[in-house]
């Protein structure tokens, strides 16, 4: 995956062995915090977002939509559906019309 930058400090990433999304702030190059990851799985093209959650101390700062918004452009880029099981998810899809073409059945 090409990772996602936010203000040259947060970054999207996923790891290919688990499907785990994750948001992380990097302050420097030894230092890097996790603020929000993603519970998923691919199968056949299909990227089943099963659960969000952003770390209590991280809350309310949108992160949870930063990381979503990096699924969403690496489902674009591999061309891969979306199957949000998880309410945030699903709701974070809902809310943006441009992304609903990716919804899997």
């Amino acid at each position: 995956m090409a990772e996602r930058t936010y203000a040259a400090r947060l970054i999207v990433t996923r790891d290919a062995g688990t499907d785990r999304y994750e948001l992380r702030r990097h302050e420097n190059d030894n230092e890097n915090e996790l603020l929000s990851f993603a519970e998923c799985s691919l199968d056949a093209r299909r990227l089943t977002v099963s659960y969000v959650e952003t770390l209590p101390q991280h809350r309310n700062n949108q992160f949870a939509a930063m990381l979503m918004a990096g699924i969403v452009d690496e489902a674009r880029v591999m061309g891969w559906r979306i199957r949000p099981t998880c309410g945030f998810a699903a709701s974070y899809i809902q809310d943006h019309p441009d992304m609903h073409y990716l919804l899997a059945c």
